[in-house]
């Protein structure tokens, strides 16, 4: 995506003299160099250049240059692209690079690296090709695309996997139902997360606090009732954005109950 003259030739260790290869290219119209960036004179002709080549020879390709480029992300897009097969090994670089990309707020790129860390995701690691897939729907929904990340998080079963992941998957549905205007439903499937992490006070706490923001517009006293369970949950050592976040709700709360 930022290619240089030192990268392509870097990229090409069989070519006796990649440096003339590209003033090759430049002479012939086909690509342009500016302060040692590379792009060619016309997007088409970059897509013709991409097509014309064989799939196995373009995997090639895209393995060699997940070996040359620095940045993380780009190197996950990189190695997605050269492997057909599942690879666990590969689908946790790739899952670490969108959960990068989701701290840089590129949800598109995210959702297209989850998906990806999907693809090569073995059948047999169920918890983490579930992780995965939340991963996904959760980068969809901050995208807008509130139908795919219904339809990620509704298709996948979280039975018999840790509670952990039963509730973030609910806690997902709530924030779906969320952004399409159901308050109710997206209650019911908090509070259902709650029963599933019942015993994880830290989960219980977070889920509380979002419970909190949810009810509050609709039924004060209920909300109150999450907040006062959920500061008695919180620790507020290892989370201190939750604990104020609920004391601040508390005030409030209180304010609105008179």
């Amino acid at each position: 995506s930022r290619p240089t003259a030192g990268a392509v030739v870097t990229a090409l260790p069989d070519e006796p003299d990649g440096g003339a290869a590209i003033a090759e290219a430049e002479d012939a119209g086909v690509i342009v160099t500016e302060h040692e960036r590379i792009r060619f004179t016309h997007p088409l002709l970059a897509s013709a250049v991409y097509a014309s080549v064989s799939e196995a020879r373009r995997r090639a390709l895209h393995r060699r240059l997940a070996e040359v480029v620095s940045d993380a992300e780009e190197r996950a897009r990189h190695l997605s692209q050269s492997l057909t097969e599942a690879d666990e090994s590969v689908a946790i670089q790739i899952e670490g690079a969108a959960r990068q990309a989701v701290l840089r707020g590129a949800f598109d790129a995210s959702a297209e690296l989850f998906g990806a860390a999907c693809r090569l995701s073995p059948a047999s690691n169920r918890e983490s090709l579930v992780r995965r897939r939340m991963g996904q729907a959760s980068a969809l929904l901050r995208t807008g695309d509130v139908a795919d990340a219904r339809r990620l998080a509704e298709g996948t079963e979280t039975d018999e996997l840790p509670s952990a992941l039963q509730a973030e998957r609910l806690q997902l549905l709530a924030e779906v139902e969320w952004d399409d205007g159901s308050i109710p439903l997206a209650t019911s499937y908090l509070e259902r997360a709650l029963e599933v992490a019942d015993g994880d006070p830290p989960l219980s706490a977070r889920i509380s606090a979002r419970l909190v923001l949810i009810t509050v517009p609709g039924d004060p006293a209920r909300a109150l009732r999450h907040a006062e369970r959920a500061v008695g949950q919180v620790d507020g050592e290892r989370d201190p954005l939750v604990l104020s976040s609920l004391l601040i709700d508390l005030c409030l709360l209180d304010l609105l109950l008179g």
